[in-house]
This record gives structure tokens, C-alpha cells and sequence, in this order.
């Protein structure tokens, strides 16, 4: 199971990242059901964990607009399991999306300081 924290007026989890020299990062993560990637990162998290570029694809935003962003590969832990993660580089605070729920059940309390539970189905 994974455990996180409902702050700020959204449910978040820490998750563990590795930087290409091995060493562990943690980032608090906002789970956003509205992205369908795995996990987004902004520029300056891409930078400090030097991940590996992918290529580019295109998303379309809330807004209806169709964009086209970076792609990376991420090392880190989900739960107690290594494993590799897409991430969409773009600006703003690192989310979670759907795609790496797939499989889990999400129990969030919706209150300040409730508990955020993420388990496998």
C-alpha cells in the first residue's frame, strides 16, 4: 500500500524518484484523475534527475487545446517495487495520472490532513 496525505484542497502521495547517478528524490505528487499519463514533472525535476529524453507527443488540455511536450523515462519506486515511469515534462507541480493508478484502488479522504491509501486491486 501507498501512503499519502489530503493537503491543499487535493489528495497527494510521495514518490520516490532516482537521478541518473542512483540517488533518491522524493516529490510530492498531486494524483490528478483529470491527466490520463503516468506522472508529470516540470523542467526543474527533469533537470535534477537528468532523465532520459524519450521523443515528444501531443495532449490535449483542459482547455481543449492540443499540445505537443517532451517526453522522459523516470526511475523510482512504486510502493515497495522498482519500476520505470513516463513523464510529460511540463510546467507547474508534479502530478500523478490515471494511467498509473490502472490496476490500484484510490481511497482519499477529502479534508485536510484526511489520509490518501493507493493498493493494488
Amino acid at each position: 500500500m501507498i501512503e499519502g496525505y489530503f493537503r491543499g484542497d487535493t489528495p497527494r502521495l510521495p514518490l520516490t524518484l532516482y537521478d541518473a547517478s542512483g540517488v533518491a528524490h522524493t516529490i510530492d505528487c498531486i494524483i490528478d484523475t483529470g491527466f490520463v499519463g503516468e506522472l508529470k514533472l516540470s523542467p526543474y525535476w527533469v533537470g535534477v534527475l537528468r532523465l532520459l529524453k524519450l521523443g515528444q507527443d501531443r495532449f490535449r488540455l483542459a482547455a481543449g487545446t492540443v499540445e505537443e511536450y517532451e517526453l522522459y523515462l523516470a526511475r523510482g519506486l512504486w510502493g515497495d517495487k522498482e519500476r520505470y515511469f513516463e513523464v510529460v515534462e511540463m510546467v507547474d507541480e508534479p502530478l500523478i495520472g490515471v494511467q498509473m493508478l490502472h490496476g490500484h484502488r484510490l481511497v482519499a479522504e477529502f479534508d485536510e490532513g484526511g489520509s490518501v491509501h493507493v493498493e493494488p486491486l
